[in-house]
This record gives structure tokens, C-alpha cells and sequence, in this order.
């Protein structure tokens, strides 16, 4: 696609010494903010925008401006700069912001874009599920590829991408030292009032003392924290393989899921268990257990241990619970294993045998992957806010969460983020139905785990819309993963444009 630009640029900051001039205020970062990934959290909300002359395009720009501008007067900080400076011995990140939100502010942060793409391109990748891996992430996307903490890097941007065949594009990034997507959440609707000119602006943010949360005495060790337990699993017998991380959206549509739901509960209480599941939980199930039977393949290794890392908002498990108001990371992994590899192993054989094992590891993920959720509760999320807070440089837990994530060569992570999906935007001249205002699709693009990620796309309630899952996986994993989900009804769409 070529791209023709309109508004400024995103930043190219230099070398700091110091402080970035102007900006005299100071934001702060909690443990849990250090220990977050030093990267950026990119959401794409994309809508129909049928009329893609001039005046519709300049209105729609106008009403997203008027939006960021008014978010950024509550959340002030987000107009500011992120970066560890020279001096730092514990390498913690600083962010500094200025007094004042007005419209030279708003400009550095939002930028636009036209493209000139084919006439029917827009509605081709509606009708494949809206791949967007082929939107090239230096193009639609403002904010830094890869953020260097010895560099002042903004802390949020926005582009709005308007392609010519008829969409929209809205490509959010926060820097994930600041923010966790349920935070991103509580942007969204202030930035939508703000488009509608629904209230008056908010007073500015407040973020709230957790030290309450912080209990004092033994902070513990890493033993206590399955999410950062490094485990000593047999891995032999496993072929080794590039690192080439490639993605899929997986979509089930609704009466197939409810179905599926309706045969894994039968199973589980026929064998007396009488857990609660839901509909999510038993098709990550099934995704969760086809992704470790195609990842073992061609393996010898017998009682592998496989671990499944969710990540959770954590924020009601506390007691008294924190506002959902909160915005900043707070949010901890429960951590699913299964350790019967050998068993997964099995990929083919008489058909009514396979299916009925397979109904059987199904139901047992999706039970396993709902009792990690519930296990989630006030004493372990004060233990780890205690431990994090205890040490001195937090960013170093990242190294070890990946190496308790995939020191078992099986490991996959799961998020689901559960709200967006709902939220009016009201961007003139956006959507088929005036009145609706919502994103037509939601997408976490560019996803480069090539160990495991699982997203459960964000889904519209009072309808029966499809369940939409983005998966990404090795490359060779994942094309093994692909006809064996396809088996039980899931569509498979490569986020790259051919549907398998």
C-alpha cells in the first residue's frame, strides 16, 4: 500500500542526558509497572467508513483529536516520555510530562494517514476475517517498533489509518511499562466521551497509594510463584526448529461453540466432576490441547509437563478491591499443567477411539483452565506485590517469567481481555449502522511469540457472534495445529491473507 501522510510524525528522540526539556512533572511507576515487558501493547479497532472523500475523512479526524485531547486532560501522563536515565543504577524507567494538554500536545501523539489501496481491498479482508499482519507495523503504527529505554520514547500514541476501499483503521499503542489492557479499557471510554462531547472533561487522574496491598515480613522466593517456577521437564526427543513465528485467527461461530460446551460438560459430569465452565474455557481448551499435540508430533518424550500462563486483571481479587478506575499494570498470570504428554501425543488411530480421547483432554483443559482463574485470590496477589516491590531493579522478573513460560519447551500464554468489543465510538462517518458506533473487527496485530500466544478477541454481547481467537505459534507447530482444529469445526484464517 502506499501511504499518503497527513499530520506529524511519530518521534525520533535522541540520546538523553538528562530529564526531556519541558516536561517538569513526574508520573510514578510502581513495582508492578517496572516488571512489566519494555514494550508496547497494540490494539487495532477497525470500522467501515464507506465515504472516503475529503470533507467525511476531515470530520472524522476532528471528532478523534477532540478525543485524545480530552482522554489526555484526565490522563495527563500519557502525553509524556518514558526512559531510564544515565545515571540510574537500577535501571528503572522515569516518566516525565508537562502542565499542559493543548493541541500542538495532541499532534505530537495523533497521527493520520490516507492509503490508496485497491478498490475491493477493504472488503476482501472483511470477508477473510480481517487478517492484518500485511499492514506493515512501520506504516500503521505511530509509536516506536522496538523501544529503547536509553531513548525518551513516547508513552502512548494513536494513528487512524483510512483506506479508500472503505475502512478505518485505529491503531492504539501504550507503552506496557505504563499500562495493562484492562487500564487501555478505561482510556477507550473517556476518549469515546470525548469524540460524542458527551460530559465535560474530567479532573485529571489520581493514581491511588497500593502500599496497603504491600504486607510486610517474608517476601518469600521464586518457588512461591508458579508463574515465575522454572521446572526441570524432560525435553529430549524434541526436534528443534527456527524460530519463525507465524499467526492465525481461528473463528468458531456461535451454535457450534454452545454445542461443543454442551459435550465437554457432559463428559466431565459423567465422571462426577461438576466444575463450573464456560463457553471460552472450553474452546481454549480445545485450541490449548491441539497446539500441544501438534507441538509434540514428532516427540519421544514421555509425562512432558505442558503449562498454559493466563493472564489475569487482578484488580477485584484484592480485598478491599482496587477501583477498576485503576490505571497501571495490575494484573498476574495463574499458570494450567498438564503433564500427560504422551498421552496428547496421540494424532491419529481409530477414529471413535480418537475422538472419544479427545473429548476427554478437551473437557479436562477446560475444567483445569477455569479452576486457575478461580484459584486467583487477595493472599497471592499481595504475596506478589510484596515480592516485586522487595527488589531492586523489578524489570529482571521478565527474564525469568519467559524462562518459567518455556523452559518446558511447551509452554503458551493466554489473554483475555473481555472488554472493548461493546464500546460506541461514534466516529463520524464510521459503520453500517449509524447508531451502532462500534469497531467492526478488534485485533492484536503483529503478534511475534513463536513459543505460544493465545488472544481471545474481545466479542460483542447481545448477539450471537462468532468466538474469534488469534493464535500465535512457530510456524511448523502451528500448520500442524491447523488441520487438526479444523477437525472440530474452527476456521482457520493465516494472517496473512489465504484462508487454510
Amino acid at each position: 500500500m502506499d501511504g499518503t501522510t497527513n499530520g506529524i510524525t511519530g518521534d525520533n528522540p535522541s540520546q538523553h542526558s538528562g530529564p526531556p526539556a519541558g516536561l517538569n512533572r513526574t508520573h510514578p511507576l510502581t513495582a508492578v509497572d517496572q516488571s512489566a515487558p519494555r514494550q508496547y501493547i497494540r490494539w487495532m479497532y477497525i470500522f467501515d467508513f464507506p465515504d472516503t472523500s475529503e470533507l467525511p475523512i476531515r470530520e472524522a479526524i476532528d471528532s478523534i483529536q477532540r478525543g485524545v485531547e480530552y482522554a489526555l486532560r484526565h490522563y495527563p501522563f500519557l502525553a509524556g516520555k518514558l526512559g531510564v536515565l544515565p545515571d540510574s543504577v537500577d535501571e528503572n524507567l522515569q516518566l516525565y510530562y508537562g502542565d499542559t494538554i493543548d493541541s500542538e500536545k495532541v499532534k505530537e501523539i495523533f497521527k493520520y494517514k490516507l492509503y490508496e489501496d485497491d478498490w475491493d481491498n477493504y472488503e476482501n479482508l472483511c470477508s477473510h476475517y480481517m487478517p492484518v499482519c500485511h499492514f506493515k507495523p512501520e506504516e500503521f503504527c505511530a509509536a516506536p517498533l522496538n523501544p529503547d529505554p536509553s531513548l525518551w520514547q513516547p508513552v502512548f500514541t494513536l494513528q487512524a489509518n483510512f483506506l479508500q476501499s472503505g475502512g478505518l483503521v485505529l491503531c492504539f499503542a501504550f507503552h506496557h511499562s505504563v499500562t495493562d489492557d484492562w487500564s487501555i479499557a478505561n482510556f477507550l471510554k473517556i476518549f469515546c466521551q470525548g469524540i460524542q462531547r458527551l460530559e465535560e472533561p474530567p479532573s485529571e487522574y489520581q493514581a491511588p497509594d497500593i502500599s496497603e496491598y504491600i504486607s510486610p515480613g517474608d517476601v518469600g522466593d521464586l518457588q512461591d510463584f508458579p508463574e515465575w517456577t522454572v521446572c526441570n521437564s524432560v525435553t529430549n526427543g524434541i526436534t528443534a526448529h527456527e524460530d519463525r513465528p507465524s499467526n492465525y485467527i481461528f473463528v468458531m461461530d456461535w451454535a457450534r461453540a454452545v454445542e461443543w460446551t454442551g459435550k465437554l460438560i457432559h463428559h466431565l459430569r459423567q465422571n462426577q466432576i461438576y466444575d463450573y465452565v464456560r463457553i471460552v474455557d472450553c474452546l481454549v481448551g480445545i485450541i490449548w490441547t491441539e497446539i500441544v499435540r501438534a507441538g509434540q508430533i514428532d516427540a519421544v518424550a514421555p509425562n512432558r509437563e505442558s503449562r498454559l500462563h493466563i493472564e489475569l486483571n487482578v484488580r477485584d481479587e484484592l480485598l478491599p478491591s482496587l477501583d477498576h478506575s485503576y490505571f497501571g499494570n495490575m494484573s498476574a498470570a495463574s499458570v494450567v499443567l498438564i503433564r500427560n504428554g504422551d498421552e496428547i501425543m496421540a494424532t491419529s488411530g481409530d477414529d471413535e477411539y480418537f475422538f472419544e480421547e479427545s473429548i476427554e483432554l478437551f473437557s479436562l483443559a477446560a475444567m483445569y483452565t477455569r479452576r486457575a482463574i478461580e484459584a486467583m485470590n487477595d493472599t497471592y496477589v499481595r504475596h506478589r506485590l510484596t515480592y516485586l516491590n522487595s527488589l531492586r531493579t523489578p524489570m529482571e522478573i521478565q527474564e525469568i517469567a519467559e524462562d518459567a513460560l518455556h523452559c518446558c519447551k511447551s509452554g503458551t500464554r493466554l489473554i483475555d481481555v473481555g472488554v472493548g468489543a461493546d464500546i460506541s465510538f461514534g466516529i463520524p462517518g464510521t459503520g453500517s449502522e449509524p447508531d451502532d458506533g462500534r469497531a467492526k473487527f478488534i485485533r492484536r496485530p503483529w503478534m511475534n511469540d513463536p513459543h505460544g500466544e493465545i488472544s481471545v478477541v474481545p466479542r460483542q454481547t447481545g448477539d450471537e457472534a462468532d468466538w474469534e481467537f488469534q493464535v500465535c505459534l512457530q510456524e511448523w507447530q502451528i500448520e500442524s495445529a491447523v488441520p487438526l482444529l479444523k477437525c472440530w469445526g474452527f476456521k482457520a484464517i493465516k494472517d496473512g491473507g489465504d484462508q487454510a
